[in-house]
């Protein structure tokens, strides 16, 4: 059971396979079209465009690599920015666009993937307080803080940097198999 969870785990890992990002554009590999959920809105629309940014939509939204994902710490904004870039006014996404997110979050969800999320969104927060303080409302007790905060900020983005490589390792790591050759998407190896 632990062999077979590894396997899936390996193949869940290769989900950034199936698309590359170039710049803020997606490009979908066919595999992609493999995964039950993202053939069921490949197959429900004749526009294809629009089916390109639905699924741009949902891997620039959480993808760690994705420039939104980079740059923007808030979820919503970075929702509602993709949302006013890809669709027209007053999109709202099916069920069948909720599903394929979901299973998209899921299969992207390593230990690695969460401890970067997590610290990104740390990092996000602690800008927001620096950002939000007032010099009308420091004491010395806050401008202590502050300059703390500040002065570890080059070890945080070297933290951050360090940690969004191990990432990007992972999946190297869990694409490749003996003699350079890559692990077909759906081949589950007998040996880890």
């Amino acid at each position: 059971m632990i062999c077979l969870l590894k396997s899936l785990n390996c193949l869940i890992k290769k989900m950034n396979k199936l698309f590359d990002i170039q710049g803020s554009k997606v490009i979908i590999h066919a595999d992609m079209l493999g995964i039950p959920c993202f053939k069921t809105i490949w197959d429900k629309y004749d526009d294809k465009d629009y089916v390109t940014n639905i699924i741009s939509y949902i891997v620039l939204k959480h993808h760690y690599s994705s420039p939104y994902v980079e740059s923007i710490g808030d979820e919503s904004y970075r929702d509602s920015k993709l949302r006013t870039e890809l669709f027209k006014e007053g999109w709202e996404p099916t069920e069948d666009v909720l599903y394929a997110e979901s299973t998209f979050i899921e299969f992207n969800n390593t230990l690695l993937v969460q401890l970067l999320q997590s610290s990104r969104h740390a990092v996000y927060m602690i800008s927001s307080y620096l950002k939000d303080i007032s010099i009308g409302t420091m004491d010395m007790r806050m401008v202590k803080e502050a300059l703390i905060a500040m002065s570890s900020l080059d070890k945080v983005v070297k933290s951050l940097d360090s940690l969004a490589k191990q990432v990007r390792r992972e999946d190297l790591e869990t694409s490749t198999v003996r003699g350079g050759s890559e692990i077909g998407h759906f081949e589950i190896p007998t040996k880890r």
